[in-house]
């Protein structure tokens, strides 16, 4: 029984870490293509942000649990946060999956 708890305990250990591996992975993507494209300006704030999905309708949340908007696509949700909070760079978790918000759109890593 003790070796389970300590197989499901590494499991878990080691999903939480690639979880957190990726998202510094993106970040590191979304600055260089921040860095490529910049025109002068200085660097934008990067944004990590989560989706939390009610029956058909997807909401996003800051880090902090702050609600950012709502919408039926992660398209729009990339939209709006945009129009709304003018938020241009996100890592997103939707699920098991992480996403980046570029500029309005949302991309699949």
């Amino acid at each position: 029984m003790l070796d389970i708890l300590l197989i499901l305990g590494l499991i878990t250990i080691g999903y939480q870490l690639g979880k957190f591996i990726t998202l510094l992975r993106i970040h590191d993507d979304i600055i260089q293509t921040i860095l490529d494209h910049r025109d002068n300006t200085s660097i934008k704030e990067v944004y990590k942000l989560k989706v939390e999905k009610v029956e058909s309708m997807l909401y996003l949340y800051d880090d902090e649990n702050n609600f950012i908007c709502q919408a039926e696509t992660l398209e729009e949700l990339a939209k709006l946060s945009q129009q709304y909070k003018k938020i241009d760079y996100a890592a997103v978790i939707h699920n098991d999956k992480v996403f980046k918000f570029v500029n309005g759109s949302a991309i699949e890593t």
